[in-house]
Formats: C-alpha cells, structure tokens, sequence
C-alpha cells in the first residue's frame, strides 16, 4: 500500500532488445468519498505521464463509492532502453478521508525485436510478457 504524500519508485533493468513496451496496472484509492485536494501522479522515466484527481472522473466506484479504481495503461511506442522507472506519486492537503493507495496487477509489456535484427525499430513476430 503507498501512503498519503509518498512516493513509490521501482525500475525494473535488463530488458531485452524491444523496440515498445506497455505498463498496465490498477490502482485503487481507498475510502476517498472527498478527495478534491488529492492527486495521484504517475512518472514513467521521470516524465509524467498522468495526474489524477476526483474532478477528471479517469476512475470506477467501488465498494459502496468509498473506494476508486483507476485501469492505467500507457504504451511506450518508442522505448528501447533496457530499463524503465516506474514512479507513482499519492500527495493529500487536507483530505482525511482517504486512507491510502493499494496498486495491483502489474504488467510490463516489451515489444521484443527478433533475435536475427542487428537493430530494431519495429514489431515482429515475437512479444515478450513480464509480470511483477
């Protein structure tokens, strides 16, 4: 669980030859029924990528509307580093109604280049699935 102003960072390291890659996870904010001051930021190499607040609605009620989901899924379409940092954000002012942040269901997809490429800018017949 991520608490309330903290930030949560992993990278994950030794990729293989990719020439794309997809992060997809669910978060789900936990008895959040006011959370108007809140945001929730996610970074993908140090570059953000969304910021989520109660106004922008990007979100599911869940368990009798205490509780929001929110399906992220970004796709990297030119990513080929053989790391990517992944760093989420859960900042409150005022709101003590929220009580946390819980992530779940990880996937990194890595769009693998064939093993005959001496480079590699495209798909191929090959995909690569990781789970964290």
């Amino acid at each position: 669980m991520l608490e309330l102003n903290e930030t949560t960072t992993k990278t994950f390291s030794d990729l293989p030859p990719h020439w794309s890659l997809s992060v997809r996870f669910d978060v789900i904010v936990i008895n959040a029924n006011n959370w108007s001051t809140s945001y929730l930021k996610i970074y993908l190499d140090s570059v953000l990528q969304a910021t989520y607040t109660y106004q922008n609605n990007y979100f599911w009620k869940i368990c009798s509307n205490a509780d929001n989901l929110i399906l992220y899924n970004k796709n990297l379409t030119t990513h080929t580093k053989t790391s990517i940092t992944v760093s989420i954000n859960a900042d409150t002012s005022q709101d003590t109604f929220i009580k946390g942040i819980l992530l779940r269901n990880f996937f990194l997809y890595v769009d693998t280049c064939d093993i005959s490429c001496a480079t590699c800018n495209g798909p191929t017949n090959v995909r690569t699935f990781l789970f964290f």
